[in-house]
């Protein structure tokens, strides 16, 4: 669970990529999401939302090279 997460368009971007790739998230309250992301496939990445998110790029960079 995380909490005094923002309801941005970079935290929504997130969240659809997790979608896409197989995750599931549920906001608990305003500020508060919980992420289960114990079926992700990485192989179904939208290459092109991901790159439009450049804090993606840095944190996932190395589980692609």
């Amino acid at each position: 669970m995380l909490k005094n997460i923002p309801r941005i368009r970079d935290v929504n971007e997130v969240l659809h990529i997790i979608k896409d790739l197989g995750g599931e998230f549920n906001w608990i309250d305003e500020n508060t999401i919980e992420i289960r992301s114990n079926n992700l496939n990485y192989n179904k990445v939208d290459m092109v939302a991901w790159l439009k998110n450049k804090g993606l790029v840095y944190v996932f960079s190395s589980t692609f090279i």
